[in-house]
This record gives C-alpha cells, sequence and structure tokens, in this order.
C-alpha cells in the first residue's frame, strides 16, 4: 500500500528490486567517487522484482495527503512557537 500511494502522489513508477539498502548505499558512494557515472550505471544490472504504478484516480490519495500535512504544520507550530 505504501509504495503505490506514494508512485500514485508522487506521478512516478516505482521499481521493486532484490538488494539491500548497505548495498544501495555502497553504489550511491562509488557513485559519489567516480566508480560509476551515474546511478542508473551502477544500478543496470539490477533486476527488477516488483513495479508500482501511480493510480489513475489520484484525487483521494492528494486530498488525504493535503489534510495530514496541514495537521502536521499545525502541531509543529505548537511544538516550535
Amino acid at each position: 500500500v505504501f509504495s503505490e500511494t506514494i508512485a500514485t502522489l508522487t506521478g512516478c513508477s516505482i521499481e521493486m528490486v532484490t538488494t539491500t539498502g548497505a548495498a544501495g548505499a555502497a553504489r550511491a558512494a562509488a557513485t559519489a567517487a567516480g566508480a560509476f557515472s551515474s546511478l542508473s550505471e551502477a544500478t543496470a544490472t539490477d533486476q527488477v522484482q516488483l513495479q508500482y504504478e501511480p493510480l489513475k484516480e489520484a484525487g483521494a490519495y492528494q486530498e488525504a495527503y493535503r489534510a495530514w500535512k496541514h495537521e502536521l504544520t499545525e502541531q509543529l507550530k505548537y511544538q516550535n512557537p
């Protein structure tokens, strides 16, 4: 549900690959160090296991996000006057 929601709110597909967070961090570090020219190159051999596409009817998700963001902003005002 979370991945589908994020895909819908961002309007982007999300690809899930079989890897670990440590491997992803290592690839990002190797890219930053110049071992790869881009993150796309660093992940070129990854195999997509699952893909989430944005839902066509995003209105309810967008409204729920706006309401959540508004409530969070209000709560933060009380935490940091």
